[in-house]
């Protein structure tokens, strides 16, 4: 008489649940071979990319510095050229007595550094102010903020830079600066004549 139960190799086949799990992880494996190599070589591009991205922001902003420089000599000695890339609102809570705010910036000096601006607020019983910058990276700023970011707020910067307010400037003052200086030759070369004159009428008289 024939065993009412049968091994699994007396059938040749795994019982269903077992030889459906068995399906699910040869599937799941398959799947997995296939995606690796895809997410390595995404890895990959990311890096790459990175790397150009920091790149094109480090040459324009090269550009843009010598823009600050130009700026900042026609202003007073103690200033210090800047351009805010990005002041972004963040977190933002209020009531009718207390509230806070953070704002997260991204700015570039004239002396090329490229900085982290951190400010949050808060104000009703314990008002406080922090204020905190840090310097970053190319790359670093690429992955805090997007290149296209960047450079839509470099751009909406650039828009109000008063660089041709301070060429307008500058001319005015050197063509004043030009009249003052022929008013001071003609000035000189009278006088100069005067003197002549004298020293010839005292000549005359001794």
């Amino acid at each position: 008489m024939a065993s009412a139960l049968q091994s699994p190799s007396d059938e040749g086949l795994l019982p269903g649940p077992i030889h459906h799990m068995s399906s699910c992880i040869i599937d799941l494996n398959a799947m997995l071979d296939a995606l690796e190599p895809v997410a390595h070589e995404l890895l990959t591009v990311e890096k790459d990319l990175l790397g150009k991205e920091a790149q094109i922001l480090e040459e324009l902003l090269s550009r843009v510095g010598s823009l600050l420089v130009a700026y900042s000599h026609n202003c007073c000695s103690y200033y210090h050229g800047e351009l805010v890339l990005l002041d972004e609102i963040g977190d933002v809570y209020s009531d009718e007595v207390s509230g806070f705010e953070t704002r997260v910036g991204l700015v570039y000096y004239d002396s090329g550094r490229l900085v982290r601006r951190l400010k949050v607020m808060s104000w009703g019983h314990n008002s406080i102010e922090i204020n905190d910058e840090a310097e970053l990276g190319f790359k670093a700023a690429v992955q805090s903020f997007g290149l296209e970011v960047i450079c839509a707020g470099l751009l909406d910067a650039l828009k109000n830079f008063p660089i041709h307010d301070s060429l307008r400037e500058c001319q005015k003052r050197l063509l004043a600066a030009t009249e003052i200086i022929n008013e001071l030759e003609c000035i000189s070369q009278n006088g100069e004549k005067i003197r002549r004159s004298i020293d010839f009428k005292g000549g005359e008289n001794a």
